[in-house]
């Protein structure tokens, strides 16, 4: 159990901060299962704000890269339970996706553990919930993007839940929020690499038309200052490659389905037509056997 003092609210003791930094010091390895347990314990009892955005500075210290390899099966499925608990707290909601997205930094293990215990749905389930919340999105597609990217049953199941109605509902309602832009524009050109199923979601919902509009979107606030191109570059190079694996899977998108996408009035983007011309090559040679 962990060994930093709380008071009967909840607080966690001052004297367990770096007084250099003021920041929570990290626990030794051996302790890194007990401070996270007690913490997500804590956040369960006490339905505080304030509280939980205290926590989330310690749970960051508890995931640093260097005791990630400490980490239990037994605490993931505790951050689990909490998501399970407390679906309609949205700052909690938030703190354990920020936790699992630290986990999935560390490698395979711990990727698998997540992806075992439900953490694809129950992320989904609380984006859905809390479709206004930006901080959550955000942190929500922190766990989607690289889970999607390295683990072949979290595209599945991105699919099996309508990961991917929610993911573009998430994009229209926040559709200048560049930070989560990039983390769908990442999570698409994740989870349409290699799987005929997410592609066929994205073209059944509307997927690829929201996907250009999000080019787009990127490369006009790319034109309005170096700040801005630098912020939203990231953004038109990860919706510019959801676009290309939608481009080229062969087994769901033909030449002729692609003609029927609108991409706006020719000569309004010039990048948007390049793309555009882009991708109706690449679907073509895929088809005419050029290129696997």
């Amino acid at each position: 159990m962990s060994s930093r003092p709380v008071s009967s609210h909840g607080r966690i003791d001052p004297t367990t901060l770096n007084p250099e930094t003021n920041l929570p010091k990290p626990p030794e390895p051996s302790e890194v299962n007990g401070e996270l347990t007690a913490l997500f314990n804590r956040l369960l009892i006490f339905d505080d704000r304030d509280l939980v955005l205290e926590a989330r500075a310690h749970v960051e210290a508890c995931t640093e890269p260097g005791l990630l390899d400490h980490i239990e099966a037994g605490t993931v499925a505790h951050v689990v339970e909490c998501m399970e608990q407390c679906t309609g707290r949205a700052t909690l909601q938030a703190t354990c996706c920020s936790a699992i997205a630290n986990f999935c930094t560390s490698g395979d293990r711990l990727q698998a553990l997540c992806v075992e215990a439900g953490c694809v749905q129950l992320v989904l389930t609380a984006m859905k919930e809390h479709l206004a919340n930006s901080e959550l999105q955000y942190h929500a597609f922190d766990v989607l993007a690289t889970l999607v990217a390295a683990n072949s049953k979290a595209r599945h199941a991105l699919c099996d839940h309508e990961g991917i109605i929610t993911i573009l509902n998430t994009m229209k309602a926040h559709a200048s929020h560049v930070e989560i832009q990039f983390g769908a524009a990442c999570t698409l050109a994740g989870c349409s690499m290699n799987s005929p199923a997410n592609v066929s979601a994205l073209l059944r919902t509307g997927g690829v038309s929201v996907l250009v509009r999000c080019f787009r979107n990127a490369t006009l606030h790319q034109r309005k200052s170096p700040e801005l191109d630098t912020a939203w570059t990231p953004v038109a190079q990860w919706s510019s490659l959801a676009l290309k694996n939608i481009a080229r899977c062969k087994q769901v998108i033909t030449p002729e389905i692609l003609d029927k996408i609108d991409f706006g009035r020719y000569g309004e983007n010039v990048k948007v037509d390049e793309l555009k011309w882009q991708l109706k090559l690449d679907c073509k040679r895929i088809h005419d056997g050029l290129e696997q």
